[in-house]
């Protein structure tokens, strides 16, 4: 008697199927994740671009408030009459929020020998504010650069008197923008007037030379650097 179990035959086409489909849909998955991927960083670079294009915008208009802070600044100059009363005057022709949308406002920071700082601070004083006083983010021993005038001022009540020499961020930027005779953008900041956004603002600073326009050299710039003309941002 023939015992034997005979084994019916398999069919492989169902499994067959399955591991195709399996397959197919990890392809499929695949290249659906790597298409949205580089729609992604296709976005992500348009939007960068766009960013970058708006930023170098709003810069030059921004310049246009610098240049006209800056030529007041240096009409008062020649005739060695810088006043508050003055600077006032000229604010009084802008109107920030319309023309410059983004910034606080435009000041003068003037550069402050260290040896002079005592002389400035009273001359300060008797020009229309009484209670001006130098105040530092930290301690230091070098020159000040410190904000003397800024328009609107009641917005910017506590940046008046603030030494931005007495930050790192703030100082690299005016020597850089004083070497080059150019206008340079801080990193970002905590304004000293928006405490509670720290790290979302920047300050664009323009210098201003005794001699009007830059001179040749990045030494003779330095020499002739008074101060510079700016504008708080606040991103």
């Amino acid at each position: 008697m023939n015992n034997k179990i005979a084994l019916v035959p398999t069919n492989r086409w169902p499994i067959a199927s399955l591991i195709a489909g399996v397959g197919f849909s990890v392809a499929a998955c695949w290249i659906v994740a790597h298409f949205n991927q580089v729609q992604r960083e296709e976005a992500v670079t348009a939007a960068a671009e766009m960013a970058a294009d708006g930023v170098v915008s709003r810069i030059e208009l921004y310049q246009y408030g610098l240049r006209g802070a800056r030529g007041a600044i240096q009409t008062m100059a020649s005739s060695q009459a810088i006043t508050r009363e003055g600077f006032d005057l000229y604010s009084k022709t802008r109107n920030v929020d319309e023309e410059f949308p983004g910034a606080r406002g435009f000041g003068f920071i003037r550069r402050v020998p260290l040896q002079d700082e005592a002389e400035f601070l009273t001359q300060a004083q008797v020009d229309g504010w009484p209670e001006f006083a130098i105040r530092q983010i930290a301690p230091h021993q070098s020159e000040r650069y410190i904000i003397q005038y800024i328009n609107p001022v009641e917005r910017n009540l506590a940046a008046i008197g603030l030494d931005i020499a007495s930050e790192a961020n703030r100082r690299q930027a005016a020597l850089s923008s004083m070497r080059s005779g150019e206008v340079r953008l801080t990193g970002p900041i905590t304004l000293v007037q928006a405490t509670g956004k720290p790290q979302q603002s920047f300050l664009i600073l323009m210098p201003i030379f005794r001699s009007g326009s830059p001179p040749d050299t990045p030494e003779a710039r330095e020499a002739q650097t008074l101060g510079w003309s700016y504008p708080p941002l606040s991103a």
